[in-house]
């Protein structure tokens, strides 16, 4: 059997097992945070405890749904040295984004508003 069909026999026993499906997603949640942030899943959710299961920024409560699959808030790291700063919702997480990508203009938006008001 070559690796793409054990990788294809895999795919259908999960598809038809659904407890194995959800272990499978709950190990490669686990593997993604580990890859891109150097993340186990308990120190994610001691973060989100010591957040009070909150957004870092706006403080908006997060409870999740109680799967390992699926994390109620997104990691909130520097990309210049990978460190984790906290978890935030998905509207604080894009907003984090776009003021570290357009810093430069965000003066001049303030003065504009500050003109049009």
């Amino acid at each position: 059997m070559t690796a793409k069909e054990r990788a294809t026999a895999h795919r259908l026993v999960l598809r038809h097992n659904p407890k194995m499906m959800a272990k499978e997603k709950a190990y490669q949640v686990q593997q993604r945070l580990k890859r891109s942030y150097n993340v186990t899943i308990k120190q994610y959710w001691r973060i989100f405890i010591n957040q009070n299961y909150s957004c870092a920024i706006c403080k908006a409560a997060h409870h999740g749904t109680g799967l390992k699959t699926t994390l109620p808030l997104f990691i909130d790291h520097d990309h210049v040295t990978g460190k984790v700063r906290g978890l935030l919702c998905s509207e604080c997480n894009v907003a984090v984004g776009l003021t570290e990508k357009y810093q430069h203009l965000f003066q001049k938006i303030n003065q504009y508003l500050g003109r049009v008001s």
